[in-house]
């Protein structure tokens, strides 16, 4: 029996964001498709604070310059919020971490985009899902060409969703594993141990699998002897074993 997960990681920046969420007609190219690839690829979603922020300033640019009414952007800001708090996650690597400056400087030199297009490459670059290869490799979903073309040129993979075809099912990951024993598709070590974290987030009969499997190649021990063994590695003086004996019969 075969079965599939579907974990293939898609960052959202915040051009994807609006037009994701507003039906206005600026939003019009692209919009259709995105909406339906969303529909049916519901699980792991991605896009940073600073998208979100930045998906919010759009909407308040709309509506300051007239191109939306005010009960239309009070809908919109509305569905961001309730979009991004029970569909899409927060990932980012730190925005003040040594690595984000150094990338961050020479993206702007080499590509002439804004600073947070560029942060949005470095996470895809050296987040989370860095770890991902081949097929397995995380999505950038955009509507900015000019970060769509910059992405490219750093090897991230990218869906520049106003004119480009939606990514195919063959492109997206799916983490497949067999039951009855079979042994579950190979990749190298630190990559195959993300698929499994991450199948096992997506999936609770994926975690149940995953323990019994330690249990039968006994990968755990009993709770007693890890107690024992942790408290002599730091020294700590069991409870259990200062606490006096009894002598009554």
């Amino acid at each position: 029996m075969t079965r599939s997960y579907s974990i293939k990681a898609h960052y959202f920046d915040a051009s994807a964001l609006v037009k994701l969420i507003a039906d206005d007609p600026d939003e019009i190219p692209g919009r259709k498709a995105l909406v339906e690839y969303c529909a049916a690829h519901r699980g792991h979603r991605y896009t940073t604070s600073y998208c979100f922020t930045e998906a919010l300033s759009a909407l308040k640019l709309k509506f300051l310059h007239k191109r939306i009414a005010e009960p239309v952007y009070i809908k919109y800001v509305h569905s961001l919020i309730r979009t991004v708090k029970n569909q899409i996650r927060i990932d980012e690597v730190p925005i003040l971490w040594p690595l984000v400056f150094t990338e961050t400087k020479r993206l702007m030199k080499k590509h002439k985009i804004d600073f947070i297009d560029c942060f949005q490459i470095v996470i895809l670059r050296h987040g989370t899902f860095r770890h991902m290869v081949s097929n397995s490799k995380s999505i950038l979903i955009t509507a900015d060409q000019r970060l769509a073309k910059a992405a490219r040129a750093e090897d991230v993979n990218v869906w520049y969703c106003i004119s480009e075809q939606p990514p195919s099912d063959s492109d997206s990951l799916e983490y497949i594993y067999r039951l009855n024993r079979e042994t579950p598709i190979p990749q190298d070590a630190e990559a195959y141990q993300r698929l499994l974290d991450v199948a096992a987030q997506a999936s609770a009969e994926e975690g149940i699998r995953q323990g019994l499997e330690d249990v039968k190649h006994g990968r755990c021990q009993p709770i007693r002897k890890f107690f024992k063994e942790f408290e002599a590695k730091h020294g700590i003086t069991s409870s259990r074993a200062s606490r006096p004996v009894s002598t009554k019969k």
